[in-house]
């Protein structure tokens, strides 16, 4: 409302007055990750200060706080004008910190970088072998988000990970939203991935199960099983 705005254009005044020195890694990511989560969109003078205040501190960062700047940071596309490099150097830096980011800190990092349509090879590798390591952790977002980004940035896993997808797509199936469910379905078929008929199966039956579901969703999920269906025949 108007009263979070007014605080967040307070917060903006004060950033922009601070210098390189006064403003901190945690300052930065936090005022990113704040606007963007409120809709609050700070003028391109102060993310190009930002994203240079952020250049000089980027080994102060932590795993919480570099996904939080940089998914913050793809929040404002429009307004903002990355900095040559900037992305390769948050990239060098996640990949220094990798063991550090939860599960959600790994798929809002390769969001960010879908959103920036930046190929960062070694730190796409990097997250997918870290998401194998902490695999029971994550959960039904973590999971749609992670794979929708890899296909959004052409990047295909390996097929141990998407194996393990494909188990948590069944064991989760009637707790998934129809937007995880999507993009999990959609995304494995675009990867060339063909699920277990017992799987298949499992989400035709919550297509005909759940009446929440909008037609535009079955739909799409339709359409991805039988183009499924016919590469499991073809075989």
């Amino acid at each position: 409302g108007d009263d979070t705005t007014s605080v967040l254009n307070i917060i903006h005044d004060e950033i922009m007055e601070r210098t390189s020195a006064e403003l901190k890694a945690t300052d930065i990511s936090e005022f990113l990750w704040a606007s963007a989560s409120l809709n609050f969109v700070p003028d391109s003078g102060c993310l190009d200060m930002l994203q240079e205040r952020a250049l000089h501190r980027m080994p102060d960062f932590s795993a919480a706080e570099i996904s939080k700047m940089a998914w913050g940071l793809a929040c404002h596309m429009p307004t903002l004008q990355l900095m040559p490099s900037f992305l390769d150097e948050v990239a060098e830096a996640a990949l220094s910190k990798l063991s550090g980011f939860t599960p959600q800190g790994l798929s809002n990092l390769m969001l960010a970088y879908a959103s920036f349509k930046n190929n960062q090879p070694a730190l796409l590798y990097a997250v997918e072998q870290q998401t194998m390591s902490i695999f029971s952790q994550c959960n039904g977002q973590d999971v749609s988000n992670l794979l929708h980004a890899f296909h959004r940035l052409r990047y295909t896993p390996s097929v141990a990970l998407l194996a393990m997808v494909e188990v948590f797509l069944q064991g989760n199936i009637s707790e998934l939203s129809e937007e995880e469910l999507q993009k999990l379905v959609r995304a494995l078929h675009r990867m060339g991935y063909v699920p277990e008929p017992d799987v298949r199966d499992a989400v035709k039956q919550r297509l005909e199960s759940d009446a929440s579901l909008s037609p535009e969703v079955v739909g799409n999920i339709s359409w991805s099983l039988g183009e499924m269906e016919a590469t499991a025949e073809a075989y």
